[in-house]
């Protein structure tokens, strides 16, 4: 607040008297030492995850018709660098059309650090009757604290596909 005078009637009735003042501050300089992760035990599949994650991977439905369409969502939950956390690699059967999957995050930064929810939801679509297997999926996090890699397996998930409306390929 300074000491002068309002200058027109606006500051006068909004409380005017104040102004900017401009301050040049220096302070100490600092050194980070930033450590390489471990290359020792690194998994193939580690794709720059460190913190401390957990990982649930669900399908909307295990039985359906060809060319109906199932989503399949992996959820990664914790704390760390869960922003710059990239999908996991899935590999899916020849006879799925898959789409790119659409992300969905639920983020806090607070004081004692980055945590929430971050979601792939992928959609499939079978296109011929049979039973399909997507072979296990892995999500690989450096745990700083335990100065090691984790890895978390799912379980293979099956899928039963019957036989589909032959007109809704073409559509």
């Amino acid at each position: 607040r300074s000491n002068r005078q309002p200058r027109d009637i606006f500051e006068q009735f909004f409380g005017g008297g104040y102004e900017d003042a401009v301050y040049s501050v220096k302070s100490k300089p600092i050194s980070i030492e930033v450590q390489p992760l471990p290359a020792d035990n690194k998994p193939a599949d580690f794709n720059g995850a460190i913190g401390d994650f957990s990982c649930k991977i669900q399908l909307s439905k295990d039985k359906i018709k060809a060319n109906e369409a199932v989503n399949l969502k992996i959820t990664l939950t914790g704390k760390g660098n869960i922003k710059l956390v990239e999908a996991p690699v899935v590999a899916f059967p020849e006879d799925f059309e898959t789409y790119d999957p659409k992300i969905n995050e639920n983020i806090a930064v607070t004081g004692a650090g980055v945590s929430g929810t971050k979601t792939f939801d992928y959609l499939l679509i079978p296109r011929h009757e049979g039973d399909y297997k997507i072979d296990q999926i892995s999500f690989s996090y450096f745990d700083a604290s335990k100065k090691e890699y984790i890895t978390i397996p799912s379980p293979e998930l099956l899928i039963h596909v019957d036989k589909g409306d032959e007109n809704a390929s073409s559509a």
